[in-house]
């Protein structure tokens, strides 16, 4: 945009003017330019390094990544996340005089408590990571001016702080609101851990205004006495009372305090006027570093004060000298900042700059800038190789921003050492939309992408010029599909709003307006999860960003193939946005991939084969198709027709596993197999969407694969199904627009250019027209000659444009939530009852349901004919009905005198509580059997039990059963009897699951027991052969013996076996093992993990003892495998001094050589007598897994559900569940803080164990 379209904003420079001009006040990059460049006339005499550095984009790291397919997110620190409340007044930031926390004052512009601990947190919970980002670009760590200036002209105004980076005093430091030294470090350290790099937004063209609180801080200029009366209170201040204050003509001396007139021009008393170029004009009022001078220069004024307070004086001195020294630089203006800037890449290992206003300053002095980071990236990494990161190869990167720069190669590159220039051309996603994304992609590829050292940043929002909005998924698409680097703007991710009752003061405003506080607790969780999905596809292929482009046939959408080959990486994917919704789309992929080739649709993980040089795949709810090769996790896929009427039958497709958990619609998940049929339609209404969910996974990791099929409308009256979208123009001036409509590439609504003009009118008197689509469409507003507005792209359903001015350059689009009908809701509310499975719930409770889904039906088979009273009243009676059920009373399986687990089975993915003499234990039933098992306190003859289950709101009775009655070793049916109504979940074959999972040791075989329908082998890494008893072919029983000279201290194992032939007996099999106590136990489908360990009373297997025993029942025929994997035993004895001797005979699933040459095994000096204080060297106490300061059996009995499974621990409780430090968990850890409880041993920080002085 020109910078005539800032007239009276902008004001010339005077000596009256150095805050005067600070009407915007804004946050540097809001000033524009023109688009014209003219580089080869731009002169410079800064000292500059002439050595030539390789592009950073023309290198590839050694993790896979490349500038080339940047994705960049760009963060405003202080609006992202609050990690650190104690920092968020510093330097007195937002306080009254008192010292105060002010409230109820227009925050838009002061410092809301974003820091580094923020984005630190978000990063370590891989939120980064989710979205596929690569690189993170924050704000200006280094500290800003303290003080605020006043935010315009107007009366009141309100405060304007630093908190956006881009007033900077000085550039040695971090600032305090935003987080220590050491805390930007912990950022940049965890952000290279996960691969991400880190880019700084920096201003080399200006610094700070100056506030009245630093002018009198510092002791620079003349402020007048009462200033604080005005300033304290952050309000009712406008630029002219602030100003008052302030004396700019006079007192030369004082102003020399500041940077000093050999540093900056900006009119004051003793400094030079601001210039009438781009390199040499103070920018909204800013005082402008004379980076183009070729003359030394001391150290500013304003700099010696503050170190001098801080005691830094001597040692940032010394450190700038060093430079000048090392580098052969001399002390220019210019230097200096590339000094400074670049000890942030040598001492924190940044890896690139965000270069603002990069038109203000000359190609010089910017290359002399990316030379010096260039060496410091290397020193960083040569002086810290252990550091993550250290060994990445790219050089260090630098972008730049220049107002209105698009896709051109210039002087930016050629003499200003940039790799990448921000693309403004994609602003506001108009190139990216559904009818000129084609062109964009083929042109950006061709311009970018064959040439290695340019490239460029292309973004839809920022913080100065626009939020795009309205449609996030396709625009969400066009963008993280865009060749080149891309740039996400925090919150584009999540539909972040405006900031509440800021009018839009973007594209040449403060911008304040968008830059809300990251939207945390209100996400758009749907558009989040598209760009979740689409950008982690980005980031798994660099043909993305930095392949050709070739634009493909298809059925729906914009298909296109990238094809990358380069640096001995070959990478190729292709990608179909725009599509109709939940349609299957074919794509002619005959010169990317062979017939016969399968494909992964990685947005959703369903398969395809290439078939006649085409493949297809459903476009999904948001008409999104992502095709890579498979990686090896699970492919599947569920086949039939799209759209069918009454039932179909449907057929599950399976590869790279052999079974998978199915739901339809959100019920009850069951398991499938390769070539099973599942008949849908049941459960959806004429019209209806059915939703299909897969889950599997295998050793290479986890799929989840959704297939859709629409239920079609036959016969009879129907509800009405809405055809049109209304859209309502508000003009400025109330005249009648023109609007041109079309949906996809070009098929147009109102025809041809410039489309109709308005004539109906609403009841609010204004324009509208009824468009014949459901789908997303796209809108150019115009007066039938040349004044139109820019594509306004995306809409889905009724809207409402508001247009600002005659132009149609500015306007507001709304979009209008249409209500469901009282029959969709009715229809709504039954479809979640057909999702329900009957035998979850108590008859009586499913009885009523039942009676009233009956009325349900039959009003709406009636569609449109139905009342809408007895529609409305039918809602209401239904919903009645579902509060009142309530689920089955959950049947206890197994409860044992001298044990602490409680086992049985619930609603499947119901929380289970169950309680023992009051205290309460929670655990989550198994999502397909249903299966429990809890960790309570042992059990003895008193112990009095209760339990429930709960689900989605709906809860069971509560059960008891008293101890005294005896053990239950059976199922004990609870009083409330489940209803034998028939389910409405779907049908499908006998569950299945997973192959057993095999011993990492050769395993020795028994020999098979044959049986008429079933042989069974039992199989162990350890255990030479099992007992195998089969009785009546329905029952099988399997035993492993063990017999050992030296008592059992603990032991760890697993039993696999195949749950399509044989179902775990539960009643009969909780006692495992038999002959030990502390057992902990979590029964899988197809799987039981368990574990035991005791250092008190040492379990003897002298005599040949049953070691773990399992009962099955048979369900299956054919040939079979149970198998045990013991991954740890150990045996040991306690010695005359009460200390425990143990060695593990089986480790890690290996069986360990030499332990009986050692006499008496390996002993561990122990003293039960002294107390032991465990510490780690980040402040995590080894054992204390609760982390409640203190080591007992609560950790004892935390680290074996772990170990079991039953439990998840965060990073630090893993560590603290390591005591032995071998990088693992196991029993052999339990005995160690077991040994601990009872006095035997300590921990330190140097040794993870040793024994007791």
């Amino acid at each position: 945009m020109p910078l005539e379209v800032l007239k009276g904003v902008i004001k010339p420079m005077n000596k009256h003017g150095m805050l005067k001009a600070t009407s915007v006040a804004i946050a540097l990059c809001t000033v524009m330019s023109s688009t014209t460049f003219a580089f080869s006339t731009v002169a410079s005499a800064a000292t500059v390094d002439t050595t030539e550095k390789v592009s950073a984009s023309a290198t590839k790291s050694k993790d896979n990544f490349s500038w080339d397919n940047a994705s960049v997110y760009f963060l405003l620190t202080d609006r992202f996340r609050n990690g650190n409340t104690s920092n968020d007044h510093s330097y007195n930031r937002g306080l009254d005089q008192s010292g105060k926390v002010l409230s109820n004052i227009d925050d838009r512009a002061t410092f809301h408590g974003g820091d580094f601990a923020g984005v630190t947190q978000s990063i370590e919970e891989g939120y980064f990571n989710n979205l596929g980002v690569n690189a993170i670009w924050i704000s200006a760590p280094y500290e800003q001016t303290h003080g605020y200036v006043v935010g315009s002209d107007g009366n009141p105004s309100y405060a304007h702080y630093s908190y956006h980076g881009y007033y900077v005093l000085d550039y040695t430091q971090t600032d305090a609101n935003f987080g220590t030294a050491e805390e930007f470090e912990t950022l940049v350290d965890t952000a290279h851990e996960h691969g991400i790099r880190v880019i700084m937004d920096i201003v080399m063209n200006h610094s700070g205004y100056n506030s009245l609180y630093d002018m009198a801080e510092y002791g620079y200029g003349t402020v007048a006495p009462g200033w604080e009366d005005s300033y304290y209170s952050h309000q009712n201040v406008n630029n002219k009372t602030y100003h008052s204050f302030i004396d700019y003509e006079t007192n030369a001396e004082d102003w020399a305090n500041w940077w000093g007139p050999d540093w900056i021009r900006c009119g004051v008393a003793g400094y030079t006027e601001g210039g009438g170029s781009d390199l040499t004009r103070s920018l909204a009022g800013l005082p402008d570093f004379k980076t183009e001078q070729a003359s030394t220069v001391g150290l500013p004024k304003i700099l010696q004060t503050k170190w001098s307070r801080e005691g830094r004086l001597d040692s940032e001195t010394a450190k700038i000298n060093n430079f000048f020294t090392k580098t052969g630089r001399s002390a220019t203006v210019s230097n200096y900042l590339a000094g400074w800037l670049s000890e942030w890449v040598r001492e924190y290992g940044v890896d690139g700059f965000r270069c603002d206003t990069a038109k203000h300053v000359e190609f010089a002095s910017w290359k002399n800038l990316k030379n010096a980071c260039v060496d410091a990236l290397k020193e960083w990494r040569a002086n810290n190789p252990d550091k993550p990161g250290a060994d990445w190869d790219e050089d260090f990167w630098m972008t730049g921003e220049c107002w209105d720069h698009g896709v051109n190669k210039d002087g930016y590159y050629t003499q200003g050492g940039f790799d990448s220039m921000i693309n403004f051309s994609t602003q506001g996603g108009g190139l990216l939309s559904s009818g000129r994304v084609k062109g964009t992609y083929d042109g950006f590829a061709k311009a970018i992408n064959n040439d290695d050292s340019f490239n460029v940043l292309s973004y839809v929002s920022s913080h100065d010029s626009v939020l795009a909005r309205g449609d996030l998924i396709g625009t969400g698409s066009g963008l993280l599909l865009c060749p080149g680097g891309i740039q996400i703007f925090y919150g584009d991710e999540t539909n972040r709003p405006m900031v509440a009752g800021v009018p839009n003061d973007g594209n040449g405003g403060a911008g304040h307006s968008l830059r809300s506080d990251m939207n945390w607790d209100s996400m758009d969780t749907n558009v989040l999860e598209h760009w979740q999905k689409v950008g982690v596809f980005r980031n798994n292929h660099i043909s993305v960003g930095a392949g050709s482009n070739t634009s493909l046939t298809s059925t729906s959408g914009y298909a296109f193939a990238r094809d990358y080959d380069k640096n001995g990486i070959t990478d190729k994917v292709i990608g179909c946005i725009y599509a109709n919704a939940n349609t299957d789309v074919t794509i002619s992929v005959g010169d990317t991939w062979s017939d016969g080739q399968y494909l992964v649709n990685a947005y959703d993980q369903s398969s395809a084969v290439v078939s006649n040089g085409k493949v297809t795949f459903n476009s999904g709810k948001n008409g999104t198709i992502l095709v890579e090769e498979p990686d090896g996790r699970p492919l599947m896929s569920v086949k039939g027709d799209a759209e069918f009427t009454g039932t179909q039958t449907v057929t599950v497709s399976l590869d790279k596993c052999e079974q998978a958990k199915c739901s339809v619609d959100g019920g009850n998940k069951f398991i499938v197999k390769d070539g099973d049929t599942i008949t849908i339609g049941n459960t959806a209404y004429d019209g209806d969407t059915i939703t299909i969910t897969l889950e599997a996974e295998n050793e290479i990791g986890s799929s989840e694969s959704k297939a859709t099929f629409k239920k079609k409308v036959q016969g009879g009256s129907t509800a009405p199904v809405k055809t049109t979208s209304r859209l309502v123009v508000k003009t400025a001036d109330g005249s009648a627009p023109y609007v041109y409509a079309w949906t996809g590439a070009s098929n147009a609504l109102l025809g041809a250019w410039p489309g109709t003009q308005l004539t109906s009118k609403d009841d609010n008197g204004n324009y509208y027209v009824d468009l014949n689509t459901t789908e997303a469409y796209n809108v150019v507003l115009n007066n039938g000659g040349k004044v139109q507005s820019a594509d306004i792209t995306g809409i889905t359903g009724d809207a409402i444009i508001t247009v600002k001015n005659t132009a149609f350059s500015s306007y507001d689009l709304e979009i209008v939530e249409t209500p469901a009908s009282p029959l969709e809701q009715l229809k709504k509310e039954g479809r979640e009852v057909k999702a329900m499975t009957s035998s979850d719930y108590t008859a009586s409770s499913w009885t009523t349901v039942e009676s009233v889904m009956k009325s349900v039906d039959a009003l709406v088979a009636q569609g449109s004919d139905a009342d809408d009273a007895q529609v409305t009243a039918m809602i209401t009676t239904l919903q009645n009905a579902k509060a009142k059920l309530q689920l089955n009373v959950p049947a206890l399986g197994y409860a044992v005198k001298g044990k602490n687990t409680v086992s049985g089975v619930a609603a499947p993915a119901s929380k289970v509580t169950v309680t023992v003499n009051g205290t309460a234990y929670t655990t989550q039933a198994d999502d397909v059997t249903g299966v429990f098992t809890v960790t309570t306190a042992t059990l003895n003859a008193s112990s009095k039990l209760t339990f429930k289950a709960e689900r989605n709101s709906v809860s069971s009775a509560i059960g008891s059963y008293n101890m005294s009655k005896g053990d239950i070793t059976s199922p004990v049916i609870p009083t409330v009897q489940p209803t034998t109504a028939k389910p409405t979940q779907p049908t499908t074959v006998q569950p299945t699951t997973a192959k057993p999972t095999q011993p990492t040791t050769q395993p020795t075989t028994a020999k098979p027991t044959e049986s008429k329908n079933l042989n069974v082998t039992a199989t162990s890494n350890y255990f030479p052969s099992a007992k195998v008893t089969l009785v009546n072919n329905k029952e099988l029983c399997v035993e492993y013996e063990l017999q050992s000279s030296m008592k059992l201290v603990n032991a760890e194992w697993a039993l696999n076996y195949d749950s399509s032939k044989l179902k775990l007996d539960v009643a009969r099999s909780k006692d495992f093992m038999p002959n030990v106590s502390n057992e902990v136990t979590n029964i899988k489908t197809g799987r039981i993990l368990s574990n035991f360990t005791d250092i008190t009373d040492l379990k003897d297997f002298t005599n040949k003892k049953t070691f773990v025993r399992a009962y099955f029942n048979v369900i299956g025929t054919g040939s079979t495998t149970v198998d045990l994997n013991l991954k740890t035993l150990c045996v040991g004895f306690i010695d005359n001094d009460l200390k425990v001797n143990f060695a593990a005979v089986v480790r890690n699933s290996e069986v360990q050589s030499g332990v009986t040459s050692v006499a008496g095994y390996e002993k561990l000096a122990i003293n039960k007598n002294t107390k032991a204080y465990l510490y780690s060297d980040d402040d995590v106490m080894l054992g204390d897994v609760t982390g409640d300061g203190q080591i007992n059996v609560n950790d004892v009995t935390a680290i074996q559900l772990y170990i079991a499974q039953n439990q998840s621990f965060t990073d630090k409780q893993k560590e603290a569940a390591d005591v032995n430090k071998d990088g693992k968990i196991s029993v052999l850890d339990v005995t160690r803080v077991q040994q601990h409880c009872s006095g035997y041993m300590m921990f330190s920080r140097r040794n993870p164990y040793r024994e007791m002085p």
